[in-house]
């Protein structure tokens, strides 16, 4: 921290260490300027992960700015994103964000470049969200719109999202519709997933169930049902996975896969173990072994008839 203008402490620079910190799973570097009033006006933050040799690299780069709401509080207004090397990034996300006059959040609109067979860098994807008010009084996410291809005006797919909450601004679900070129190019939609959660001890939401139907939403050709179970942390310890095709004779199980997680070096769910049970009786069982920072080292498959 430094002393700002005002004679209060204001923070100049974080560093944040996963996993073991003498021997990080990575390590994120925070820094923020200040105009001569004390006021945030950017912040430029870079983060390392372990590469395969097990060396810290840059693996992505945050830079963002700011400008002075009516409230007089710092807003937060475009955020540039790289992944991968800084000199040659594999992706770099531009975003923007909206206000109305009393500050606040409305919307954002953001660009995703990647390479593209030529190696340069083109538009991959376009995202525009909605915003509302919370009853705690904090921005909430209505919808999301994301439209891939080079060219936003012609996609090559879409999908749409809407979240509801309950009164106290909790997720409580989410619906989501894809929308891909059929053999004369047009937009149809081609799945449907809606997507149920509920509270975690911390506080924050955690999907609990979620239902994909593939085709005609009315009529589907396939549907995929997921359900997961967390531990009294909120930790996910499993989830179950069933599809289901139709065929001649109606509906019948394609596969069952029930997966098992662990907790990573970094906190979050790592997939440990999964066993999938195909219509015909046969069997995979996929055992996975990571390293001490969570990198994915092997795999076991092993198939039973």
């Amino acid at each position: 921290f430094v002393l700002s203008v005002t004679g209060q402490p204001q923070l100049k620079m974080s560093v944040t260490r996963e996993g073991d910190p003498a021997d990080p799973t990575s390590v994120t570097t925070s820094d923020r300027v200040y105009d001569r009033y004390g006021r945030l006006i950017s912040s430029h933050t870079e983060t390392q992960t372990r590469d395969a040799a097990g060396t810290l690299v840059v693996s992505t780069v945050n830079d963002e700015i700011y400008a002075i709401g009516p409230t007089g509080q710092p807003q937060l207004k475009s955020r540039t994103s790289t992944t991968g090397p800084v000199n040659s990034p594999a992706e770099v996300t531009t975003q923007t964000f909206a206000y109305d006059r009393y500050g606040i959040l409305v919307g954002s609109h953001a660009e995703t470049k990647s390479r593209n067979a030529a190696g340069s860098l083109a538009v991959s994807s376009v995202v525009d969200e909605v915003y509302a008010l919370s009853a705690a009084g904090q921005p909430i996410l209505l919808e999301r719109t994301t439209k891939s291809g080079p060219n936003s005006n012609d996609p090559a797919s879409t999908a749409k999202q809407t979240f509801t909450y309950d009164v106290f601004g909790n997720l409580k679900s989410a619906h989501n519709e894809t929308q891909t070129r059929d053999a004369s190019g047009a937009l149809v939609v081609s799945s449907v997933s809606d997507e149920i959660y509920a509270l975690s001890v911390s506080g924050s939401p955690q999907l609990v169930q979620a239902t994909t139907k593939v085709g005609n939403a009315s009529d589907p050709a396939m549907t995929v049902t997921e359900s997961r179970v967390y531990d009294i942390y909120g930790n996910l310890k499993e989830a179950t996975s069933i599809t289901k095709v139709k065929n001649t004779d109606g509906w019948v199980t394609a596969s069952t896969t029930v997966s098992a997680f662990s907790v990573s070096a970094t906190g979050s769910a790592q997939l440990g173990r999964s066993v999938t049970t195909s219509g015909d009786g046969s069997v995979t069982t996929t055992t996975r072994v990571y390293d001490k920072y969570s990198l994915l080292k092997s795999a076991d498959i092993k198939i039973e008839s």
